[in-house]
């Protein structure tokens, strides 16, 4: 968990920097980190899920993620 928070205050911290310099807007921005929160919070409830020996919430997501790559997407 403690992982998953620092990359988000990680990835926060450097969104807000890039709006800042003017590289990304502010809407950008906000958009992004709304993104990597959903993000961070799925991937918490897929460790949660892994820690309790449940199946992937997304059974198919290794199949779409190797897809995305072998089409150059990903």
């Amino acid at each position: 968990m403690l992982i998953v928070d620092a990359a988000l205050e990680h990835t926060c911290a450097e969104f807000c920097s890039r709006a800042a310099d003017g590289q990304i807007t502010a809407a950008e921005r906000d958009l992004l980190i709304d993104g990597v929160i959903l993000l961070a919070a799925n991937v918490e409830e897929l460790l949660q899920d892994a820690r309790a020996g449940l199946p992937p919430a997304w059974p198919d997501a290794g199949q779409h993620s190797a897809s995305a790559v072998a089409a150059g997407r990903g």
